[in-house]
């Protein structure tokens, strides 16, 4: 669909449905943030009756105009009749992901609530406002970085259960929108600052660039979709690849180099698997120009190692980054922990709900039972517990020998410490403690999950 066309009901589901983002039996959740692009978004799900929430997180960031933001929100659940989920976030947990631009780290919090909402039943896709201008916007932003394929192929309509159905219609279409339906909204006054690069991109460059080529919305619209499909068909080859010669056992990944220098695009095999673990384009080079038989280079990311041992690339992530990283304290309930192999959701619950053993991934405890602060860290020799089901205590060491978990699985290995008596009260990924169990009389639980990195 050209962008030139009218934002309408009609056209709006035409997008949905050309692109297959949602089906009749689907729940729709809007992350919303009370700007715009969002707020029109929120409507349009409104008005095909699948709308089931409208998912908002106050960040602190901006003071009394935060709240107001979250006040709008509140007012457009009132008058649709949807339930709002606010996700409230400190400027600390936000500044405490290291590596991440306040940007960046926001995005993390935002996206990983959202994922806590669809593992728990609110809804079962997320609608985001990203829109044209944000398409042109983010593109530009990859070129001048420094990008591949996959940079020009900009936003994604679609990845997993995240949809963005506003990228076939621009922000003065959005504007239009929201005025023919007298819709409230609010201007988020960041956006005007230029210390971020998208910013200065959208006021300055992105006008000049129109006023070369006035149709400049329709051609990168246009020319995003040809890279995603080019990136499509190339990943398709990658994946087959990575079938016969890449390996992986828990974060261990082994690819072997002399079936790979034998396909032209091994330089674009190997960016797409090792680019995401923090390597650069000159030490993927370097990678590729090894010889059928080299043994013993190495070479280190911020996070990972790669190692060379007969003809074969040994990845795994860098012992020192994970143990330095993983100690955190969690202070409250409905908190989102962040660490560098994977994160962890906390959420209320009422009505008896007990742990299931064989979901090794998610728990159920007895609030009462739990004391605040409790401690994620990496699991220490020493270490025991009281698994459910034993009426003794066992060495952590021990059970992970049981499940046969490999020595690179178990340096990233992570327990749950409940307060003041430091008692470890889940071996995440493998056992949980009698201790804090509920019984069919507990009113309030705390349910846990644990969402491993998959990249």
């Amino acid at each position: 669909m050209s962008v030139s066309v009218k934002l309408t009901l009609p056209h709006f589901l035409e997008v949905a449905q050309g692109h297959q983002l949602w089906g009749d039996d689907d729940k729709l959740i809007i992350g919303i943030s009370a700007g715009p692009d969002s707020v029109a978004l929120a409507h349009l799900a409104f008005c095909t009756k699948q709308l089931a929430g409208l998912a908002h997180v106050n960040y602190h960031l901006r003071g009394e105009e935060s709240e107001m933001d979250e006040q709008l929100v509140h007012k457009l659940g009132r008058r649709w009749q949807v339930p709002v989920y606010v996700k409230y976030s400190s400027h600390e947990e936000v500044t405490s992901l290291s590596g991440h631009s306040l940007q960046m780290a926001a995005r993390t919090v935002r996206y990983s609530w959202w994922e806590s909402l669809i593992h728990d039943g609110r809804g079962t896709k997320v609608l985001t406002g990203h829109q044209a201008d944000d398409q042109i916007e983010t593109i530009l932003m990859h070129w001048i970085r420094g990008t591949g394929l996959a940079g020009w192929s900009g936003i994604p309509i679609r990845r997993d259960f995240i949809c963005r159905p506003l990228l076939s219609f621009s922000r003065d279409q959005i504007l239009d929108y929201l005025s023919e339906h007298n819709l409230p909204f609010r201007w988020d006054r960041s956006n005007e600052n230029d210390q971020y690069l998208r910013n200065r991109i959208r006021h300055h460059v992105v006008p000049e660039l129109k006023s070369i080529q006035s149709g400049l919305t329709d051609l990168v619209h246009q020319q995003s979709q040809d890279a995603q499909m080019a990136l499509c068909a190339a990943d398709s080859a990658v994946n087959q690849l990575a079938q016969k010669i890449l390996h992986v056992e828990g974060s261990i990944w082994r690819i072997q180099l002399s079936p790979l220098q034998q396909v032209p695009w091994a330089s674009y095999a190997l960016y797409r698997w090792l680019q995401p673990m923090g390597f650069s384009r000159s030490q993927i080079m370097s990678i590729h120009d090894l010889s059928e038989d080299a043994h013993g280079q190495a070479f280190q990311s911020s996070e990972w190692e790669a190692v060379v041992d007969r003809g074969i690339l040994i990845c795994r992530p860098h012992p020192d980054s994970i143990k330095r990283a993983i100690y955190q304290e969690i202070s409250a309930i409905e908190h989102i922990i962040l660490c560098q192999t994977g994160r962890m959701t906390m959420e209320r619950s009422e009505g008896f709900t007990p742990s299931d053993p064989a979901d090794r991934n998610r728990v159920v405890f007895d609030a009462h039972q739990l004391q605040f602060p409790l401690t994620l860290r990496s699991w220490q020799p020493g270490d025991r517990m009281r698994p459910y089901g034993m009426s003794g205590t066992k060495k952590i060491k021990d059970i992970l020998i049981d499940d046969k978990t490999s020595p690179y699985q178990k340096q990233e290995t992570l327990v749950l410490q409940n307060g003041q008596d430091n008692e470890i009260i889940w071996l995440i990924g493998h056992r949980f403690s009698q201790s804090v169990q509920p019984d069919p009389d507990t009113k309030n639980m705390v349910i846990l999950t644990w969402i491993p990195n998959t990249d």
